[in-house]
C-alpha cells in the first residue's frame, strides 16, 4: 500500500502521515495514533529519513540462513558471493537457527535499513513473514523453498519430481517395503518430495508392480485392470482373483491395500509356499484348501465387520 492509498483510507493528508513516520511537525496525539495504527494494520514499511544510512547500506545484499552446517548453504552462499564478485556490492549474513522471530527480524532489518535485497535460503513459512514480504521495498529472492502464499521470484529444485522418480526407481528395483523419512512438515520441499513418493507409490503402473511384489492388493481399481495384473492373477495368483471379488462387492471400490483380506490373503500365500518347498510329501490339495478356508474365514469377517 503506497502512501497516497493509505491517506484516501484513513482521511489523513500524505504530508501529515510523512511527519507522523519521521516524527516531524506538530501532529495531535489523536491523529499520531491513527496514523500508526493505520501504518500496522496495512503491513506498510518504511525507513527513517537518514540519507547517511541509506547510502551506506544501499550497496549491501542481505543473504538470511538457517545454519552454516549444511554444506549445500555454503554452497548457495559461495554461489551468491560468486554472483557479486565483479560488483561493489558487500554480502551480509544473518543467521536465523530456524527461529521464525529471528527470520523475521532480520528481513526486516534489511528492508527498513534499506538494503539492496535478500536472499532467503530455506524460508520458514509465516503469517507475518509473508506480509512483510508482500509489503516489501526492496528485492527479495527465495533459495530452495518457496513460499505457497505468495508470488515472488524463486529459486529451487523440482523437489516433487525428484520424490517420484527416487521413489519409481525403487520400486522397478524390486523393492515392496519403501519408507519416506518426510522431514519437517514446516518445509515446503519435504511437502512436495512427499507428494513425489506418495504419487509413486499409488501411480497404476507402480501400484501393479508393487502389488505384484508384495502379494497386497492393489490400491486402485486402475491397477488392478492392467494387462500385467490380470495376467498376474490369472497364471500366478488365481486366488487374488475371488479377494478382489469380495472386497469389491463389499465396498463398491477397490480403495486401501491394507486391509484385512489383503493382510490374510498374503499370510495364506505365504504359508502355502513354506509349506510346499519344506516338506516334499505336503499334501498339495490339502494345502490349497487350507489357505481357501483361512482366506475364506477372513472374508466373512470382513463381511460382517463392514454391515
Amino acid at each position: 500500500m503506497t502512501l497516497a492509498q493509505l491517506s484516501k483510507e484513513i482521511g489523513v493528508s500524505t504530508a501529515t502521515i510523512s511527519r507522523v513516520i519521521n516524527k516531524e511537525g506538530n501532529v495531535s496525539e489523536s491523529t499520531c495514533k491513527l496514523v500508526e495504527k493505520a501504518l500496522v494494520d496495512s503491513g506498510y514499511t518504511y525507513r527513517t529519513r537518514n540519507k547517511t544510512v541509506k547510502g551506506s547500506n544501499s550497496d549491501l545484499v542481505c543473504i538470511v540462513a538457517g545454519e552454516l552446517a549444511n554444506p549445500i548453504t555454503i554452497s548457495y552462499i559461495e554461489g551468491i558471493q560468486k554472483g557479486f564478485e565483479n560488483s561493489k556490492k558487500k554480502i551480509f549474513i544473518g543467521m536465523t537457527g530456524y527461529d521464525l522471530k529471528n527470520e523475521y527480524q532480520i528481513v526486516k532489518y534489511a528492508i527498513t535499513n534499506g538494503f539492496s535485497g535478500v536472499f532467503m535460503l530455506n524460508a520458514i513459512e509465516s503469517d507475518a513473514l509473508v506480509e512483510l514480504i508482500k509489503h516489501s521495498t526492496i528485492p527479495i529472492i527465495l533459495v530452495n523453498r518457496y513460499l505457497k502464499e505468495i508470488n515472488t521470484d524463486v529459486i529451487t529444485v523440482d523437489n516433487y519430481r525428484s520424490g517420484y522418480i527416487a521413489t519409481r526407481y525403487l520400486i522397478e528395483k524390486g523393492h515392496t517395503r519403501i519408507a519416506h523419512l518426510a522431514g519437517p512438515k514446516s518445509s515446503i520441499s519435504c511437502q512436495n518430495r512427499m507428494m513425489g513418493y506418495l504419487d509413486a507409490m499409488s501411480d497404476i503402473h507402480n501400484n501393479a508392480t508393487w502389488a505384484m511384489s508384495t502379494g497386497y492388493l492393489p490400491q486402485t481399481q486402475a491397477a488392478v485392470e492392467t494387462t500385467e495384473y490380470q495376467d498376474f492373477i490369472k497364471n500366478v495368483y488365481p486366488s487374488a482373483k475371488m479377494a478382489l471379488d469380495v472386497q469389491k462387492k463389499s465396498t463398491g471400490s477397490i480403495r486401501n491395500p491394507f486391509i484385512p483380506i489383503a493382510n490374510e490373503h498374503k499370510q495364506a500365500n505365504d504359508i502355502m509356499l513354506t509349506q510346499v518347498t519344506t516338506n516334499p510329501n505336503a499334501d498339495i490339495n490339502k494345502v490349497i484348501d487350507d489357505a481357501t478356508a483361512r482366506l475364506t474365514d477372513a472374508i466373512q469377517l470382513y463381511n460382517s465387520s463392514s454391515k
